[in-house]
């Protein structure tokens, strides 16, 4: 089994970066001010593909990349990339 990490820029959507103003009652429960420090913010969606040749792999979607893992033909690599080069987020 082997995995590769495609360098693959992922624009961020500037809709995502508004989030609700805390309730009061929390902020006062804190004993300060709630902030959303969007740059140290991190997600990952990991999907389990099923290729036709029957191989079992996962492609791993972060901030800043997308990894793909857990195959062992070339050819699955070469189709997530080939996928990939059509999303405009991803290119």
């Amino acid at each position: 089994m082997r995995q590769y990490t495609l360098d693959i820029p992922v624009r961020s959507d500037p809709r995502r970066a508004s989030v609700p103003t805390p309730r009061a009652e929390i902020a006062s429960a804190m004993g300060g001010t709630a902030v959303h420090a969007l740059e140290d913010d991190t997600f990952s969606a990991s999907l389990k593909c099923h290729d036709e040749n029957g191989e079992l792999y996962t492609v791993t979607f972060t901030r800043d990349r997308v990894t793909v893992g857990s195959y062992s033909d070339d050819a699955i690599l070469a189709t997530v990339e080939t996928w990939a080069d059509t999303v405009p987020a991803l290119a």
